[in-house]
């Protein structure tokens, strides 16, 4: 997306493209995980400026892309563009709110998580991600070593299992039940 002029918006039709960003003196993190359903890339359009983030696919991915040449196609027969775009806006606040809201849990299991949930929440089928104990570490603010010994707590109660550089949630409701009864 280097040299993006005309401010493209981007939604992942399948896969799922990793979003990367850092503080001035840290290197790139994994932020979050967009999956398909998702779009991405819609703040520049709307405030103007650079990307603020690095967007990377974590497998074979498939994405529509839309820039100034397609919305002036829809703009002709969707009157209310703008009001469509400030809801996908929205929609991605709101997105980024749920993962600070993760990043506020305390107890860094339950954090941990919360992050295979909401990864849950964005799929349909199997509950399967391209996605390294030390990813899921940086999106939730974990070591590795920590998340190595959840993972395998959790694989000890049928709640997941992993191949390499892949997590499988086998029970949804589970870990879900584990988060809400964890620390208590």
């Amino acid at each position: 997306m280097e040299g993006d002029e005309d401010l493209r918006i981007f939604g992942v039709v399948r896969g799922a493209v990793g979003t990367y960003s850092s503080h001035r003196h840290q290197f790139p993190v994994l932020g979050a995980m967009l999956l398909s359903g998702q779009w991405f890339g819609v703040g520049p359009r709307f405030v103007g400026g650079g990307r603020k983030l690095t967007f990377i696919a974590m497998e074979d991915t498939e994405l529509l892309c839309f820039g100034n040449a397609e919305f002036q196609q829809v703009s002709v027969s969707c009157s209310d563009l703008d009001d469509q775009l400030a809801q996908l806006a929205q929609m991605m606040s709101n997105y980024s709110n749920l993962i600070v809201a993760e990043l506020l849990i305390p107890e860094t299991d339950r954090r941990i998580v919360a992050v295979l949930l909401r990864l849950c929440e964005g799929t349909s089928g199997e509950f399967s991600f391209r996605l390294s104990q030390a990813e899921l570490g940086e999106m939730s603010n974990a070591s590795r070593d920590t998340v190595n010994k959840l993972v395998k707590r959790l694989e000890q109660c049928g709640l997941l299992t992993t191949r390499y550089g892949r997590i499988v949630v086998a029970d949804y409701e589970g870990l879900a039940r584990w988060f809400d009864t964890a620390g208590t």
